[in-house]
């Protein structure tokens, strides 16, 4: 069973277009602040298609400035949500409010069948490591420097360990990389020798939690911390600095139905605005 009290209300919110074909939608949603990610519901109708934590991270988010770009989502279920022969619906999981509709028969012109083939357990895994761990360093190096910053150097290269080797720092080692480190800049320089080691490279597995993943030992705070909601660094749909980012639907114009007037919810934008639609 969901517990709702383990997510956030949905703030800011934004939908690219680009895999829209292949049944998929994919955005970033953020709520007003605090350590919780979001999470959405697909609908149509009154039946649920599809549930998603936006707990990835977002190369769109971080460049808006918002939660170091860890507020990612992935949903799936479009042509499933259509053979229902309904609108669909994107919802906040936690306020109920609708982030978005879109009108079933437009999609239907857009949105390919579903491939007819079966995801071994694997396959799964990889899919959601994917998902919602990291991908490059740089993506939670972040959190390493503020902890850096806030709690020292010592106390940042003990947990960097944990995250990085998965053991505790031993006085060589610390010995050895806080030389490396001046400042709380310096943390990178550790991550870079610790990555360089043999015994990083030996553990090294595919992919390192994200945030919002079991074994990611930092503090959430940091989302916080580098967090700007809502201001001049975020770009607003009539900017069009985001949407200029967003690759066209080439089967055409597709309209996004406005969500209800009484949800307070900030549209960073959502499917492209095309000319003449408002």
């Amino acid at each position: 069973m969901i517990q709702l009290t383990a997510f956030a209300a949905v703030s800011t919110f934004q939908v690219e277009a680009g895999d829209v074909p292949s049944g998929t939608l994919r955005g970033f949603a953020a709520p007003a602040g605090g350590p919780r990610p979001c999470a959405l519901v697909l609908a149509a109708g009154p039946e649920a298609i599809a549930v998603a934590q936006a707990g990835g991270f977002s190369p769109e988010a971080r460049q808006c400035n918002l939660r170091l770009g860890w507020c990612g989502f992935t949903v799936g279920g479009l042509a499933q949500g259509l053979a229902l022969g309904r609108d669909l619906e994107l919802r906040c999981m936690v306020s109920d409010r609708v982030l978005g509709r879109w009108d079933a028969a437009e999609l239907a012109a857009i949105v390919r069948p579903p491939p007819r083939t079966w995801l071994s357990v694997a396959d799964l895994r990889v899919r959601l490591q994917a998902e919602c761990g990291c991908t490059d360093i740089s993506q939670v190096l972040p959190f390493a420097q503020e902890l850096a910053r806030s709690r020292g150097l010592r106390a940042a290269l003990a947990v960097s360990y944990r995250y990085l080797l998965g053991r505790e720092v031993d006085r060589l080692g610390e010995t050895q990389y806080l030389t490396k480190a001046a400042d709380a800049e310096g943390i990178a320089a550790c991550w870079a020798a610790i990555m360089d080691s043999e015994e990083f490279r030996y553990r090294s597995q595919s992919m390192l939690p994200g945030p919002f993943e079991p074994g990611f030992p930092f503090p959430l705070d940091t989302l916080d911390a580098m967090f700007v909601s809502a201001g001049d660094k975020i770009p607003t749909s009539t900017e069009n600095s985001i949407d200029q980012r967003t690759p066209p639907i080439e089967a055409g114009r597709l309209r996004r139905r406005s969500p209800d007037a009484n949800d307070h919810v900030r549209m960073v934008s959502s499917f492209p605005m095309f000319p003449g639609d408002q």
